[in-house]
């Protein structure tokens, strides 16, 4: 995402408008999200989002913009939070972070051991 102004300016294209489905999908971070929105909108090129259509020129879409650059950041914060806790939880019920010791047999590979026949 961060080369995509580089790339219009050096191919002097033509490109007029950027498409994607939905805001959660042009980026996860509103800061990010807005600086790339000036950026592009100072190259004359149109961002739209086609499940999520906004005008920008109107003063109360870019109220829907923000909730709609706002809400995967949330998203992403609260996942990160799920994880840590989760994680913060197993260790204190004795389970082992990280990668399963080279010498120990997985489930996975134990159920294939016991599915095949000599």
């Amino acid at each position: 995402m961060d080369k995509a102004p580089g790339r219009v300016e050096k191919r002097n294209s033509k490109t007029t408008h950027v498409l994607f489905t939905k805001w959660d999908r042009f980026s996860r971070n509103a800061g990010d999200a807005y600086q790339m929105l000036s950026v592009l909108t100072k190259l004359g090129i149109e961002i739209q989002a086609i499940e999520q259509p906004l005008d920008l020129s109107i003063p109360e879409n870019k109220m829907m913009l923000a909730i709609y650059l706002a809400a995967p950041e949330v998203e992403n914060d609260r996942r990160a939070l799920n994880t840590f806790y989760g994680m913060r939880k197993a260790k204190k019920e004795g389970r082992v972070m990280g990668q399963a010791p080279s010498d120990t047999v997985t489930g996975s590979a134990k159920m294939a051991k016991e599915n095949t026949s000599p």
